[in-house]
């Protein structure tokens, strides 16, 4: 996104949401691997052999997929769980990040990252710091409680006229058209900056966020705190332990 031009990325509100919405989870090492295309776990290679990739990265399911461990076991209170998967809207040839969605309020091991080599033959390096995964909260069962319906936008007389109103304004500003006289000079792409229709109606009162800051993990393994990071074993790539989201 900061290479786009004039980072016009940024404008992109959904974008900027999806990138904060939870935490980024970052190799502690460099490590290259390379897979020959084959199904077997051995026919992926990860290099440099060492007591810390050991720990860290695995092959172990095969079909060319690579398990990246998290080093640290997650708990939620129920109905939360940890949606896992890849870095979000970060893209990275020759790999395709696997999601899924576990149920940490109970789930007693921990936590992996999964992604399927997509280039055999190919050479994939992962840097020091370099993001891996991504984990956001989530109610697991919410899907169950929702039923979803197609409906004409007919059927909602002030939805179509704010569809055709929104539809003109982005025509404006993605194709330079000239604005009608009747017609608001707000530029498209900010109406959904502030929450606001063409038209100039608001949002949902207080529903509508433009930031999202999750707080950071502490590290309270001396402390008598409930809800902290508990040490539970030393690894060879950093500290194992349970953390409360």
């Amino acid at each position: 996104m900061d290479e786009s031009r004039r980072r016009k990325a940024y404008r992109c509100l959904s974008l900027t949401i999806a990138n904060s919405f939870g935490w980024e989870l970052t190799c502690p090492v460099q490590f290259e691997v390379e897979w020959t295309g084959g199904n077997a776990t051995t026919d992926i290679t990860i290099e440099p052999r060492s007591a810390v990739l050991e720990q860290l990265v695995r092959s172990h399911c095969g079909q060319g997929i690579l398990t990246l461990e998290t080093g640290y076991v997650f708990r939620t209170d129920a109905p939360y769980a940890l949606l896992v998967t890849g870095p979000m809207n970060r893209a990275k040839d020759g790999v395709s990040y696997l999601a899924g969605v576990v149920e940490t309020f109970w789930y007693p091991f921990v936590l992996s990252v999964n992604l399927r080599l997509t280039r055999p033959g190919t050479r994939i390096r992962f840097v020091a710091g370099e993001p891996f995964g991504h984990l956001a909260p989530v109610v697991v069962n919410l899907p169950n409680d929702v039923q979803p319906e197609l409906r004409s936008l007919k059927t909602n007389p002030e939805l179509w006229r704010q569809f055709h109103s929104w539809t003109l304004a982005r025509m404006v500003d993605q194709h330079r058209l000239p604005l009608p006289t009747d017609a608001k000079s707000s530029s498209y792409p900010y109406y959904y900056h502030l929450g606001v229709l063409p038209d100039g109606g608001v949002c949902s009162p207080g529903a509508h966020c433009t930031r999202v800051r999750p707080a950071q993990f502490i590290d309270a393994s001396s402390s008598a705190s409930e809800h902290s990071c508990h040490d539970v074993g030393t690894d060879t790539y950093g500290e194992s332990g349970s953390c409360d989201v």
